[in-house]
């Protein structure tokens, strides 16, 4: 959080404007408290029209207190509205909720966008596990009928070499990279020759389709003592 003297922090012309227009507040508190609804959604849960909506978001990303995040998903583009570190401290000073996310929007979306999914198919989900003796956060970690899913959600900018390792270290039936960067690693990149399944945003629903267990393979299965924290 930017430290602000009283005084030099009420006469920032952006944080004057700010507190000057209820609207605007409206608006900016409802982003912070649920970042994955749609824009829409979101006048609508204000009491915005789509004209007022829109007026009132071209002012909060003309003031640098959001930005918008366009998101290509199996049902089209969404766009998600990204508070910056001004609304951040706004909010803050002002006691307000904010939803914590684990990365940055577009990472957290996909986060949260992958638990919604695997719990519809009876997965037990939890984000940012970390496994005993270990001191490593998995994006995602996932248990149903005896099997363990570990997923890391990757976009080429993080340390992926790291959390490749970690995955296959902390051997599951699923170790699973779900790559959300724009450019896709080539075949010959390192990446591919490791034994960790790699995935897009729009194969996400065919593998956990393709991954239910029937009765046949629970039949076989090796039962798999699974110690949840």
């Amino acid at each position: 959080m930017i430290a602000h003297g009283f005084h030099e922090w009420n006469s920032n012309p952006v944080v004057q404007q700010l507190n000057s227009d209820h609207d605007l507040q409206v608006l900016l508190r409802h982003i912070a408290v649920e970042p994955f609804t749609t824009v829409t959604a979101k006048y609508l849960a204000c009491g915005f029209s789509r004209r007022r909506g829109n007026m009132l978001r071209q002012k909060l990303e003309t003031l640098g207190l959001i930005m918008s995040v366009k998101i290509k998903t199996t049902r089209g583009i969404t766009t998600l509205l990204e508070l910056t570190h001004i609304a951040r401290d706004w909010l803050k000073k002002n006691r307000a909720k904010i939803t914590p996310l684990n990365g940055g929007i577009r990472h957290a979306y996909w986060q949260h966008d992958c638990k919604r999914l695997l719990e519809s198919h009876g997965w037990n989900v939890k984000l940012e596990w970390i496994p005993d003796n270990s001191n490593h956060a998995f994006d995602i970690a996932a248990w149903k009928d005896n099997r363990r899913l570990l997923l890391e959600i990757e976009s080429g900018k993080s340390n992926w070499q790291l959390n490749a390792q970690m995955l296959l270290k902390h051997a599951s039936h699923h170790p699973l990279i779900l790559w959300i960067g724009d450019l896709y690693p080539p075949r010959n990149h390192q990446l591919h020759k490791l034994p960790v399944q790699i995935i897009r945003p729009a194969e996400l629903n065919r593998w956990v389709l393709g991954n239910q267990l029937d009765k046949t393979s629970e039949s076989n299965m090796i039962h798999q003592e699974v110690t949840e924290d």
